[in-house]
C-alpha cells in the first residue's frame, strides 16, 4: 500500500494557532525525510522549524525520541525506525510511530528529489490522512503553513481520506476548501481569545501556570470544562496544565499503581527494638556423683540492634494504593551462659557471652501514595509482621538433660511513613520509617527444676518494658504494568 499518490494541491492561509486551554491534542512531528543525502542538512533544520513553530503556537508536541522504543528488547529507537522505513511507506511508517506515542495528530514532511516538500497530516486515532498537499519550502514559510493547516484540520476543516485506502482511489480536490476552513478556524479562536484563562504565555517550551481561582472563570458557562474533554478531574487537569506534559504521558502516569505488579528489594533495614535473645542455663552437680540435681533455664528478649534483609510482592489495586505481602531474614545478637554450681566451691560466674544468629521476618502492608502524576511523593503503610528468633539448639551446646524452650516469636503492627522517587517508567526507590509494635508474643519464658543448690541471685526475668521498634528503610522497586498504558519518561512538553 502507497500513499504516494494521495496529494491535494492546497494554498495555505496565515497560520492559526490553536488555544492552550483547549488544544488537548498532541501532535507527533516525523523528522523530514529526503531520498537525497546532499539534502539531509536542509531537511534537519526544516524538521527542527516546524518542532518550534508548533510549540510555540501552544501545541502539545511529540518526537521520535519522546517514543518507546520498537523490537522485543526494545532496541531500536523510533528515530532509527523511521530512517530504515522502505521507499514509499513513509507516510505509513510515521503513522506506526504515532500511534506507539499515543499522539492524536500526525505531521509527516517529506523533501522531495527536486526540492518540492510533500507534507501530509494525520488523524493517527482514525487512522485517516486529513489533508496532504506539496509545497515549495523555499518561497513558503513552511512552519506557519503547517501550523495554519493544523489550526484548521483541527476545527475540522478537512474532510477524512482513509489512510489504508489503495493509492488508485480517486480524492476529489474540492473535499477541502481553504477558506472555509480557515473562517471556522477563526470564527473559533475568536471565540476562544475571548477567555483569559485560555490565552497562553509560554516561553521556552513553559505554559502560564493556572490556578484554582483561574478555574472558576469556566463556572456557568454552556460549553463543557476542558477537563471534561481532557477526560480528568478539574484538580488534575490543573497539575497537567502546569506540568507542562503531553496529555498522553499524564494520563498515563495518574493510572500510578494501578494494575501494577511491584517487586521490591529492601537491601538495607537498621534499627532498634526487642531483637536481642537472652538466653541462660543454670544447673547443679552433686560432687560425688556429678550428677545433675538442679536446673533453671530462662530464655527472654532484650533491646538491641536490628540489621534486616527484605523482599516484597505487591499489586496495585488503585493508583494510590497497592498491598503487599513481604519477608526476610534478620540479625540480631544471642546473649547466653551455661552455668554449671558445685555446692561447696565458691567459683566466679561465667560471664556473659554474645553471638550474632538470625530470625525471620513475614508479613502484610497496606500502602497509600497519594498523588501518583509527582515524581516523588509521601507514603504510609500500615502492616502486620510476624518474627521468630533463633532457635537455641542449632547455636548453643548445652548438657543433653537440659530440657530445650520454644523458641521466642512476636506478633507486630506497624506503621510506615516514608517517601518515594521514580527513576523512570520501571525503577523507583523509596526511604521509610518502620515503626513497630509487638501485640502478640512468647518471649519470656523460664523452667526451673529443684533449686536449693542454685544461687538465690541468678538472673531472672526482666521487667522492664520492651517498647517500640524503630528502623530506618531505603530500597527499589520494580514496576511491571499489568494492564493500560506505560508512561514515557519524555522531556517534551
Amino acid at each position: 500500500m502507497s500513499l504516494g499518490a494521495l496529494w491535494i494541491a492546497v494554498l495555505a492561509g496565515p497560520a492559526l494557532a490553536q488555544d492552550d486551554g483547549f488544544d488537548l491534542d498532541t501532535v507527533f512531528v516525523a523528522p523530514v525525510q529526503t531520498p537525497d543525502p546532499d539534502r539531509a542538512g536542509q531537511a534537519a533544520a526544516l524538521t527542527d522549524r516546524i518542532t518550534a513553530a508548533l510549540r510555540e503556537a501552544d501545541h502539545l508536541v511529540l518526537v521520535p525520541d519522546d517514543v518507546q522504543a520498537f523490537g522485543r528488547d526494545a532496541d531500536l529507537p523510533a528515530r532509527d525506525y523511521l530512517a530504515a522505513c522502505p521507499d514509499g511507506r513513509y507516510i505509513e511508517c510515521a503513522f506506526v510511530v504515532a500511534q506507539r506515542a499515543q499522539a492524536d495528530h500526525a505531521v509527516v514532511p517529506i523533501l522531495q528529489d527536486d526540492g518540492a516538500l510533500s507534507l501530509s497530516l494525520m488523524d493517527v486515532s482514525g487512522a485517516r490522512v486529513r489533508l496532504a498537499l506539496d509545497t515549495d519550502p523555499i518561497e513558503t514559510d513552511v512552519p506557519a503553513q503547517v501550523v495554519g493547516l493544523l489550526a484548521a484540520v483541527i476545527a475540522d476543516g478537512a474532510d477524512l481520506v482513509d489512510v489504508r485506502i489503495e493509492p488508485d482511489v480517486e480524492v476529489d480536490p474540492d473535499a477541502f476548501a481553504p477558506a472555509a476552513a480557515q473562517a471556522a478556524a477563526e470564527e473559533e479562536l475568536a471565540s476562544l481569545d475571548a477567555d483569559p484563562l485560555a490565552r497562553s504565555d509560554r516561553r521556552e517550551g513553559r505554559a502560564a501556570r493556572v490556578s484554582r481561582s483561574d478555574m472558576a472563570r469556566y463556572r456557568g458557562r454552556d460549553d463543557a470544562p476542558p477537563w471534561d474533554d481532557a477526560g480528568l478531574s478539574a484538580d488534575s487537569w490543573r497539575r497537567w496544565r502546569n506540568s507542562g506534559r503531553p496529555l498522553p504521558w499524564w494520563k498515563a502516569r495518574a493510572q500510578g499503581r494501578q494494575a501494577e505488579l511491584l517487586l521490591s528489594i529492601t537491601p538495607i533495614i537498621l534499627g532498634g527494638g526487642p531483637w536481642v535473645q537472652r538466653y541462660e542455663a543454670w544447673y547443679s552437680v552433686d560432687p560425688v556423683s556429678l550428677q545433675r540435681s538442679d536446673t533453671y533455664v530462662l530464655q527472654d528478649q532484650e533491646r538491641g540492634l536490628l540489621r534486616a534483609w527484605e523482599l516484597s510482592i505487591g499489586f496495585g489495586i488503585l493508583p494510590w494504593l497497592d498491598v503487599a505481602a513481604f519477608g526476610g531474614p534478620s540479625l540480631h545478637t544471642m546473649r547466653w551462659r551455661i552455668q554449671r554450681i558445685v555446692p561447696g566451691e565458691d567459683d566466679p560466674y561465667d560471664p556473659i557471652q554474645e553471638l550474632t544468629v538470625t530470625g525471620w521476618r513475614v508479613g502484610g502492608r497496606v500502602n497509600v501514595a497519594p498523588f501518583p502524576t509527582w515524581p516523588a511523593r509521601p507514603t504510609l503503610g500500615l502492616g502486620a509482621a510476624a518474627w521468630w528468633g533463633e532457635d537455641r539448639a542449632r547455636v548453643l551446646a548445652v548438657p543433653d538433660d537440659i530440657p530445650d524452650l520454644p523458641r521466642s516469636r512476636m506478633v507486630l503492627l506497624g506503621i510506615h511513613p516514608g517517601v518515594e522517587a521514580d527513576l523512570g517508567p520501571v525503577l523507583r526507590v523509596f526511604a521509610r520509617m518502620d515503626i513497630e509494635v509487638p501485640v502478640a508474643a512468647r518471649l519470656s519464658q523460664t523452667f526451673e527444676s529443684g533449686g536449693a543448690n542454685l544461687p538465690e541471685d541468678r538472673p531472672g526475668v526482666s521487667t522492664s518494658d520492651d517498647g517500640i521498634s524503630l528502623a530506618g528503610t531505603v530500597g527499589i522497586t520494580a514496576r511491571i504494568r499489568m494492564a493500560g498504558r506505560r508512561w514515557k519518561g519524555t522531556s517534551g512538553r
